[in-house]
């Protein structure tokens, strides 16, 4: 791992693909296991994991900063989850299923958020810069600056820079 793969003043990479592939196979077992709660609330609850593992697999180690609108995909999925996962909670109390849903989604939201801030945090540091946060955000141009079209050299060149 590079260390221009790890955030500033982080001492580790909240993108790093060993985190995201835990918050997969997390999400995975929250698809298999919240059918036992048997309700519209489950099924609901499968689908947000489902997505929110295929979000977590998806991009780079600098994902933080390559594509924070994928983290926020990411991590909304995990927000959701849990709340979805608290409702389940309330609403079948007495059953153990809903309490480990509750767990999973906890852990998920965790491994979530962690990369969420460090995109946060990206983002703030760019906007100081005088950047444009659009452009950032969905991963067009990190130099453009605010209120400047971006050039077609400089496109091409960032395109390359990519692959």
């Amino acid at each position: 791992m590079s260390a221009r793969s790890i955030p500033q003043n982080w001492q580790f990479n909240p993108s790093a693909i060993s985190r995201r592939a835990r918050l997969a196979a997390l999400a995975a077992i929250t698809a298999i296991f919240s059918p036992l709660t048997t309700s519209l609330l489950a099924a609901v609850i499968s689908i947000n994991a489902i997505l929110l593992g295929i979000c977590a697999l998806i991009g780079s180690e600098r994902r933080w900063a390559k594509t924070p609108w994928l983290v926020s995909l990411t991590s909304f999925f995990a927000a959701t989850l849990f709340a979805m996962s608290i409702l389940s909670l309330i609403d079948f109390a007495p059953n153990i299923s809903p309490l480990v849903l509750a767990i999973l989604a906890a852990l998920q939201t965790g491994l979530a958020f962690d990369e969420l801030l460090a995109s946060a945090q990206y983002l703030r540091h760019q906007d100081e810069s005088r950047r444009s946060l659009w452009r950032v955000y969905f991963g067009l141009s990190s130099r453009a600056r605010k209120g400047q079209p971006m050039q077609v050299t400089e496109f091409i060149r960032e395109t390359e820079e990519r692959r």
